[in-house]
């Protein structure tokens, strides 16, 4: 378990964006998973947390960065095609 956290770390980009958005979502995907499949029921507390993960991955993943310097989210879209600009030169 311990490897499980430290191995993916040594990965060259940005990975500490990556892994802290991933949290977000395994968040959410835990909730589906004992919805779906132990039939929890997700109460309020629970929607308003993973509203709020998700908030922070939006956050993480897609808002700009200092000059020079691109947004994981932004690094996937170009990846798939897509080259947006900002204002100031900002990726």
């Amino acid at each position: 378990m311990f490897l499980y956290g430290i191995v993916p770390t040594f990965q060259p980009s940005h990975f500490h964006r990556i892994y802290a958005a991933y949290g977000g979502i395994f968040i959410v995907m835990a909730l589906f998973w004992g919805w779906i499949f132990e039939a929890a029921t997700p109460d309020l507390f629970d929607i308003i947390g993973a509203v709020i993960a998700l908030v922070g991955v939006m956050i993480i993943f897609y808002m700009p960065r200092k000059k020079g310097e691109t947004s994981t989210g932004i690094l996937f879209l170009m990846h798939a095609g897509f080259h947006p600009t900002f204002p100031n030169g900002i990726r």
